[in-house]
């Protein structure tokens, strides 16, 4: 189930990279936030949760860090073009 998962996220957010990529400043995370909060909250929602050796609440954490690490690039690129 994980890897399912994983998996779709990865390709959400590979979808959504390229949509937005090169377009302006905003970064368009709407659709990758989307898409990493879906698959958090299906994790949650997962039975294993709590039964899995952490497993899965180590999932949580790792995509919270993918949408905070998506949040400060959108940010450092910003920066970049005001220079």
């Amino acid at each position: 189930m994980n890897r399912i998962l994983m998996a779709t996220l990865a390709g959400s957010i590979l979808l959504s990279a390229s949509a937005f990529a090169g377009e302006n400043p905003d970064c368009k995370l709407e659709a990758a936030d989307a898409s990493i909060q879906a698959t958090i909250d299906a994790i949650k929602s997962s039975p294993a949760l709590g039964h899995a050796g952490g497993h899965y609440a180590k999932a949580v954490k790792d995509l919270e860090g993918v949408k905070k690490q998506l949040h400060e690039g959108c940010a450092a690129w910003n920066k970049s073009l005001k220079k």
